[in-house]
């Protein structure tokens, strides 16, 4: 795997090193998917297939659709549970979504220690 160093610009961009440019048959305008995990930025560029690996992916698709009995419906269904799984990610990665966690674990920590008390209570009530 080949690596460059760049840095981040005033106006946030992001220049690719010129040998991979060249390589990679890259041009202005291009677009790029960026995907962040944690602390890493993976830029994969955005680029239609061609009709023959468009025609293969459909035939494919419609290869496992056939064979696990799958509906328009079933497809539907299944684009809606990632989205939602999509949002709940987005939310959980988000500040609000930070606070609840936190949040939660105090109440869960609070709830450990109210049922702790309650049974040294008890305890102390049956002496």
């Amino acid at each position: 795997m080949e690596f460059g160093v760049t840095k981040l610009g005033e106006r946030g961009q992001i220049v690719i090193p010129q040998e991979f440019r060249k390589d990679m048959n890259l041009h202005k305008g291009e677009k790029f998917i960026v995907i962040k995990r944690t602390d890493t930025l993976l830029f994969k560029r955005m680029k239609p297939p061609s009709f023959k690996e468009f025609d293969t992916m459909l035939k494919k698709a419609e290869a496992h659709a056939k064979t696990h009995r799958l509906t328009e419906k079933d497809m539907w269904n299944a684009i809606k549970k990632v989205r939602a799984r999509s949002k709940m990610e987005e939310y959980e990665n988000s500040k609000d979504g930070l606070r609840y966690k936190i949040v939660s674990e105090e109440i869960e920590k609070l709830n450990k220690l109210i049922e702790g008390h309650k049974k040294l209570l008890t305890a102390i009530g049956n002496l």
